[in-house]
């Protein structure tokens, strides 16, 4: 099954907790999250650390120190030790999300922002931009970022970063399905799920077993919880 995690970044924080929290990530990324210019930007890379450290010492029963991440030539990190724990982070201004499964998985999230839609002809399929252009105007942004998001959660499912060019494959988006059109011989399952008004959130995988909702958590219960692991 994909289980999907959400933590909102924008809960206050007080020094001591965030001390502590550092505490628990790696050297690097400790030395890498303290050299962010903006408060903000350090959260979210402290947040999804602390989030996929507390899930994959819950899945798998392993103490926190005794993880062992790695990373792929494109970017996409792993988890060495224990194997078999797949997951994958995005995170967009408020929010910080994670997807875990049994194999691989992508999840991106975005927040809604005004944009000039020249840029889909620029990055998506011919048959992804004449789909856009055919909503109705008012539309037409909430579905843009239907396809990025999808979009780029099928490549940090390949993790293959933009290795992979966004027009090199099509997704066609319908109440029903969500249908891909690539050169894969086992073709990924995508789902999208409603986290805020103002995000599109989506996921592929290969897993076509996906959890009904969103488990929602806050820093302080993941603190309080992943003790037991360190």
């Amino acid at each position: 099954m994909i289980e999907i995690y959400a933590i909102r970044i924008d809960e206050s924080i007080d020094e001591e907790m965030y001390e502590k929290l550092l505490l628990l990530v790696s050297k690097d990324k400790c030395e890498r999250i303290r050299r962010f210019r903006f408060i903000e930007d350090s959260k979210r890379t402290l947040f999804a650390d602390i989030l996929v450290r507390y899930l994959a010492c819950q899945k798998t029963n392993c103490n926190n120190k005794n993880l062992i991440f790695i990373y792929n030539k494109f970017g996409k990190s792993f988890l060495k030790n224990p194997p078999n724990f797949y997951f994958n982070i995005s995170h967009s201004e408020n929010w910080v999300v994670c997807a875990i499964s049994n194999k691989e998985v992508g999840i991106d999230i975005e927040k809604i922002k005004p944009i000039d839609l020249d840029i889909a002809k620029r990055f998506f399929s011919k048959i992804e931009y004449e789909d856009l252009m055919s909503k109705q105007l008012e539309k037409q942004i909430s579905y843009f970022y239907d396809l990025w998001t999808l979009k780029e959660s099928y490549i940090k499912y390949k993790g293959k970063g933009l290795s992979i060019p966004l027009n090199s494959f099509s997704l066609n988006v319908n109440e029903n399905d969500i249908f891909i059109t690539s050169e894969d011989q086992i073709r990924p399952n995508f789902k999208q799920f409603k986290i805020d008004k103002e995000y599109k959130l989506s996921i592929c995988g290969e897993d076509n077993d996906f959890d009904n909702d969103i488990k929602y958590l806050s820093y302080e219960n993941i603190f309080k919880e992943i003790l037991i692991w360190i």
